[in-house]
């Protein structure tokens, strides 16, 4: 029996080191700089629009709601609610937010940019189709 092996596509692979490559890139930007801006809103952007696509293809076709979003939808409103409540408490150092939480990883260039890489994976796995 011949032993398969894991080939994975080019367009992977090509699409895995353009976002280590944004990954590394944007990870040397200083924060709430013009560029650094630009670099995160870019995938947001994009992220955006594939989800208006995906979401105006799902409207069109007559379905029920899937099972199991519920948990997910709670989940995401009470990270939400939690991330406002501490953003606008005062001081921020006893009430901190997600994104100061992870300042102190950021610290370092590598996991910053493996923090991002993260982040465009879990972009590209909210638009991939299924």
């Amino acid at each position: 029996m011949p032993s398969r092996r894991f080939r994975p596509a080019p367009s992977g692979v090509a699409a895995a080191l353009l976002g280590a490559s944004y990954a590394g890139y944007a990870s040397g930007t200083t924060p709430f700089t013009w560029t650094a801006n630009f670099l995160v809103a870019v995938p947001i952007v994009l992220v955006l629009a594939g989800l208006a696509v995906r979401w105006r293809r799902w409207a069109t076709v007559p379905r029920a709601v899937p099972e199991g979003w519920w948990p997910w939808a709670a989940v995401l409103v009470a990270v939400l609610l939690w991330e406002l409540v501490n953003y606008l408490a005062v001081p921020r150092t006893t009430h901190p937010t997600l994104s100061s939480l992870s300042d102190r990883a950021m610290q370092w260039r590598a996991a910053k940019a493996a923090l991002i890489l993260c982040w465009l994976w879990i972009g590209v796995a909210l638009v991939r189709p299924k």
